[in-house]
Formats: structure tokens, C-alpha cells, sequence
């Protein structure tokens, strides 16, 4: 619900806060100069021309227009003249045009997952901030101003950083599950510990500080703020960071009062640009290193084919049930199945595993585990029964599902495959091997398929496997 109100007020925010932007960079220029110092535009118009990025070409080119006459508007408001405005009307415009047209190309989205999205990014912007660097210097350098390569670092510094950090954090909102659950209390201690330590080191460093270069302190709690929090919290930590820099530098505090002023805000926004860079590479390095740790543990303990769990994840989840309480396993194998493979192939017969699995799992419900050991032999692991007579009426539903037709297959001359299953029951008493009560209900399952399969066979309740 929220995300949907954030979007339908976007079309309005953005006129907004980009005309807000404008005028406030506008009022950070030097003093008898047109160069801004800082310049949040950068970050609002990437923003808006990314979220109007998939509407039509019509609608982008109103956008753009839109963005345009709002520039040349605040330009001209502040004191500009004529040809200014125009010339840096279009320097606005090609910022993110360049940017958002690199980043989106060949791509159905944008995305900052993983350090690739990071890779991309970071060049999109490089190659639209020195565009739009290369515009503005060269208007200036047409006028004749001297010091065009301090204008050049300055424009592409400062545009470089706001869009690459806005960007960022508009990505990783986007990707947000915006939803907010009550921390344990350690990790709200934790929090707030963190939050108290960056306040009092950004504090120190860039306003109370009289002027020592130890401006590297910052990469410390930074580096703790992007391994430990979420990637999304870590970048909207960053960008308030990194408002505070550049304002406690251009109010004449911090570590950066070396130098005319334009060096001291070019070094402060260079600054964020590279606590930007090193807290997004350290988060979603995180990130893709959990994914990756994540999706092998899962192919680990997962059949592939049915996407059930394995005999693996099936003997560790039966020692978890049989360490606090009794528990009990119906083996599935499969009649006839070798029969399908014969006649319709192997691609036809994964279908049918899996069609099985299905069936298996709606069966059995959400308190019994459903594993695929292997070929066509599949288990059912029940925790906290120890009577194997509780488990008849399930291992009668189970038989029924595996008997059920199987309209998939391709109608050929002949009989119809049949399909059914032998199941053997046993229960264990807490403390038992979880590959004794495995291998006494496969014992079990054979008794039935010698009595003429489609049933099942449960050891009688004297029978129970001894702990041990």
C-alpha cells in the first residue's frame, strides 16, 4: 500500500523536488561565479527520467521537455542570463539522458543487486557525468574563463557522486520489501549503538574537527554499517552521511579547509563518492556471497528434479525429530513407474516425479517432510508419532494420490500405463538412528510389494525400534 502512494505521488514530487534542487544549488555557487558547488539536481532529474524510463517515447520527450523548462526557469530566476541557462538547460538534460539510457540499455530493468548492477552503475553514470562535464566546461572555455580543468573535476566530481549515490538509493528502495518486522534485542542494541557511534565520529571528524586531515576515520564505522546492516538501510545511511559532509565542509568545518573553496568541496563530495563506492561494493559483495552460500546449501539438501528434499535433508531432519521425541516414516517406491520410462521416455517420466511430488506433498499437508531419495523412491518422515497404526489413514491417501490417473501422458495404442505404490510404515522411539528407522520402513515397503504392491505394510506397534 505504501509503495503504491509513493508512486502515484512520483509524477508530482519530481517537478518538485527537482525544481527544489535546481534552486538550491543554484545558491551554493561561488561568489561572483556561475559553478555551483555541490548540485542535488543531479540526483533528482537520473531519478525521474529512470521512473518514466519505460513509458513511451512521447511521454519521455514530454518528461525531458518538462525538465528542461524547469531548469531554464530557476537558471533564469538566479541572476543568469540568457545563453547560460540554455547551454545548461541542455548539460541538465544530458546528464540523465546519457546515464539512464546506459544503465537501462538492453536490459528490461535496472537493479542493484549484486556487484555487477554495482559495475554498471557506477560506468553509467561516469559516462553521463563526464558528458555533462564536458558540456559545461566547454561553454565556459568558449567564454574565455581560465581554471577550466578545476570547472572540469568540480562539474563531474559533483554530478558524478549526487546521481551515483541518488541512484542508488532509489534502486535499493525499489527493491525494498518495505516491511518492517521487531528487531530481537540484541540486534536493537546493536543498532542503536551503531547509529549513536556514526552520529559522534561524523560529528567529530567533519565539525568539530579543527582541520586535521583524518578523514579516512570515517571508512571504520562505514565499513561496519555495510557488513552488518541491510544493503537498503546501508545506502540511505550513506547518503545522509554524505549530505552532512558536504554541508559541514562548505559551512567551513571538518577536515577539508585546505585549499580555495573550490577544492575543499570538490575533496568533500570525492569523499562520499568513496564511501559510496566502498559500502555498496562491501554490502552486495555480502549479499551475493549469502545468495550463493543460500543456493548451495539449498541444491545440497534439495532433489533437483522435484525440488523436494533429499535423502540428505531427510536423514538431518529425522536425527533433529528423534533427538526431542518419537517419530515415524512412510516409504514410497513407486510400481510400474520403470514402464512409463519405456514406452513414453525419460522426459516424460521426470513429469511424472514431479506430478507425484505434487501430489505427495498436497497429500501429506504441512506438518510431514516429503523427500525424493532417489529414481522413483520417495519417504515420508512424520515427527512426534510413535504408534505406526496413526499412520494407515495417511498412507491410505497416499496410495489413493499415486493410483489417481495421469491425463499428461500421451495417449497411445495399448493399455494405459498404471502407476501405484508399495509403502512401508515404521515409528521410532526418541534417540533412535535416523538410518535405522529409514532402512525398517524400506524393509516394510518390500514386505507389500511381495503381497501384490499397492498397499502398504506398518510394523505393529510391539515392533517399535528400540532407542539406542
Amino acid at each position: 500500500m505504501l509503495r503504491t502512494l509513493v508512486r502515484r505521488l512520483l509524477p508530482w514530487a519530481f517537478p518538485l523536488g527537482y525544481a527544489f534542487a535546481l534552486d538550491l544549488g543554484r545558491s551554493l555557487r561561488m561568489a561572483d561565479s556561475e559553478i555551483a558547488l555541490a548540485w542535488p539536481a543531479a540526483a533528482v532529474s537520473s531519478l525521474w527520467y529512470l521512473s518514466i524510463y519505460d513509458r513511451s517515447l512521447i511521454v519521455r520527450g514530454a518528461h525531458l521537455m518538462l525538465i528542461g523548462a524547469i531548469t531554464f526557469a530557476i537558471t533564469m530566476a538566479t541572476d543568469s542570463s540568457v545563453s547560460l541557462a540554455l547551454w545548461f538547460t541542455l548539460v541538465n538534460l544530458a546528464l540523465p539522458t546519457v546515464t539512464i539510457g546506459l544503465l537501462r540499455r538492453r536490459r528490461s530493468g535496472a537493479h542493484l543487486d549484486d556487484p555487477a548492477d554495482l559495475t554498471r552503475l557506477l560506468l553509467a553514470v561516469l559516462a553521463g557525468s563526464l558528458t555533462a562535464a564536458v558540456m559545461a566546461t566547454g561553454y565556459f572555455a568558449v567564454r574565455g574563463d581560465e581554471g577550466l580543468v578545476g570547472m572540469f573535476t568540480l562539474f563531474a566530481v559533483r554530478n558524478g557522486v549526487t546521481a551515483f549515490a541518488g541512484i542508488a538509493l532509489g534502486l535499493r528502495l525499489e527493491a525494498g520489501s518495505w516491511q518492517w518486522s521487531l528487531p530481537s534485542v540484541s540486534r536493537a542494541i546493536e543498532a542503536a549503538a551503531t547509529t549513536l557511534a556514526v552520529v559522534a565520529v561524523l560529528l567529530v571528524l567533519f565539525w568539530v574537527n579543527p582541520g586535521l586531515p583524518v578523514a579516512f576515520v570515517a571508512f571504520l564505522p562505514a565499513m561496519w554499517v555495510a557488513l552488518r546492516w541491510s544493503t537498503t538501510a546501508s545506502t540511505v545511511a550513506l547518503v545522509i552521511a554524505g549530505a552532512w559532509i558536504v554541508t559541514a565542509t562548505l559551512a567551513g568545518h571538518g577536515p577539508f579547509m585546505v585549499g580555495t573553496l573550490m577544492e575543499r568541496a570538490l575533496s568533500a563530495q570525492a569523499m562520499v563518492g568513496s564511501l559510496t563506492l566502498t559500502m555498496l561494493a562491501l554490502s552486495l559483495f555480502r549479499d551475493s556471497r549469502n545468495t550463493l552460500v543460500a543456493t548451495l546449501r539449498h541444491r545440497a539438501l534439495t532433489d533437483d528434479l522435484t525440488g523436494l528434499a533429499n535423502r540428505a535433508r531427510l536423514l538431518r531432519l529425522t536425527e533433529e525429530a528423534l533427538h526431542t521425541g518419537p517419530a515415524g516414516m512412510l516409504f514410497i517406491d513407486l510400481d510400474g513407474f520403470k514402464a512409463v520410462n519405456d514406452r513414453y521416455g525419460h522426459a516424460w517420466g521426470d513429469q511424472v516425479l514431479r506430478t507425484i511430488a505434487d501430489r505427495l506433498t498436497a497429500t501429506t499437508g504441512p506438518g510431514p517432510l516429503v523427500a525424493r531419495l532417489g529414481g522413483d523412491e520417495f519417504a515420508v518422515l512424520c515427527p512426534g508419532v510413535s504408534d505406526p497404526t496413526t499412520l494407515a489413514p495417511l498412507a491410505m491417501r497416499l496410495l489413493a494420490a499415486v493410483e489417481a490417473p495421469y491425463p499428461a501422458l500421451p495417449a497411445e495404442g495399448g493399455d494405459p500405463v498404471g502407476i501405484t505404490a508399495s509403502i512401508g510404515v515404521a515409528t521410532a522411539p526418541p534417540l533412535s538412528g535416523s538410518d535405522v528407522l529409514l532402512s525398517t520402513a524400506d524393509e516394510l515397503m518390500y514386505v507389500a510389494k511381495r503381497h501384490g504392491k499397492n498397499q502398504y505394510r506398518a510394523a505393529a506397534p510391539t515392533q517399535a525400534l528400540p532407542a539406542g
